[in-house]
């Protein structure tokens, strides 16, 4: 299974928990709006990441079909690519607010400073790899010269 496949796959799981949430949120929206503080920022960063998160993923979705991807320019399939990463920090914040909106306990905390440590440390070397090809590429532009 390729990259393409398994998006594909992970898209159509994961659009079902979207309506799913999507509803819910509109359906608890009267205790929302009595909520301030904490709980109220926490659920509108949520609603908020979530559907920002959807907006992404809805084109990447359906430009991994090859179908679709043969019709793109390479460069252009690329650059729509990259606002997966958009995605995954969206991903990352809902992750974030649902562990804030928790009571504080150890379990909690581990399981926020696990996931903080993974994004964190996978943005670092994603930005690392980026700066390194980037240094790589006037490195030998300017040898060229």
């Amino acid at each position: 299974m390729n990259r393409g496949e398994l998006s594909i796959i992970a898209c159509i799981f994961t659009i079902p928990h979207n309506i799913h949430y999507f509803f819910a949120f509109l359906l608890n929206s009267k205790n929302i709006v009595k909520m301030s503080g904490i709980p109220l920022w926490t659920n509108l960063m949520m609603f908020s990441a979530g559907v920002f998160a959807i907006g992404i993923m809805l084109p990447l979705f359906v430009t991994s079909f090859r179908l679709i991807r043969k019709k793109m320019t390479g460069k252009k399939w690329k650059s729509l690519q990259e606002f997966a990463y958009i995605f995954y920090a969206m991903v990352f914040v809902q992750v974030i607010m649902v562990y804030i909106s928790k009571p504080s306990s150890l379990v909690r905390n581990i399981n926020l400073a696990f996931y903080c440590l993974v994004f964190i440390s996978y943005t670092f070397f994603k930005v690392k790899i980026i700066m390194e090809k980037k240094f790589a590429a006037k490195k030998a532009s300017l040898a060229a010269k």
